[in-house]
């Protein structure tokens, strides 16, 4: 049962407990909290309750500071707000936002999802050119040894049938990288 305090400071908005006794969330991403400010400890007071101040992380994503497992940690809002109202995260699923605006945490824009459908939706919806994780490819990664126009050249050199060996002289390199961009094992992306 959601305390009075609480429905009362949410306008009528849709109000559910997180997995996190104290902490409760509203379908549109706002979280409350009922543990008594500046109390060292950590009193619960449903005539407390509060809205909790999000912060937006590095990776763009929305979060907050939870008090849990005798601890204060940071907790994704999404996740908090799909475990409130959806359930438990199941076996090899990742939050998912339908639109691609990882600040839009409404329950209607989530969905508990395969790693693989959230990548299509990032193609979709055109997120894909900042890559989950920071995965950036080509000569737009820091560690990229060659420019897109090196392969290219190490793939026509290889294809006239120069020996990979001469060919990793020229780009100051091993065989073993000019074997693995002509067989497309990596730039495999790359015409």
């Amino acid at each position: 049962m959601i305390p009075e305090q609480i429905q009362q400071i949410t306008n009528g908005r849709e109000v559910r407990e997180t997995p996190y006794p104290g902490y409760y969330v509203t379908n549109d991403g706002a979280v409350i909290s009922i543990y008594v400010r500046g109390s060292k400890a950590r009193r619960l007071d449903p005539n407390c309750a509060y809205f909790v101040k999000l912060q937006t992380m590095k990776n763009g994503y929305k979060a907050v500071s939870i008090f849990r497992d005798g601890k204060i940690r940071s907790t994704y809002v999404h996740q908090l707000v799909l475990e409130s109202f959806v359930g438990p995260r199941p076996l090899h699923n990742e939050a998912c936002h339908k639109n691609g605006n990882r600040t839009d945490n409404r329950l209607e824009n989530l969905r508990w999802d395969t790693t693989q459908a959230n990548h299509i939706d990032c193609v979709n919806h055109g997120t894909f050119s900042k890559p989950p994780r920071n995965n950036v490819r080509g000569e737009r990664n820091g560690n990229a040894k060659f420019t897109e126009s090196d392969i290219r050249k190490i793939r026509e050199l290889r294809a006239q049938g120069m020996m990979q060996k001469d060919i990793a002289a020229m780009f100051n390199t091993n065989p073993k990288n000019i074997s693995d961009i002509t067989r497309r094992y990596s730039w495999a992306w790359l015409e």
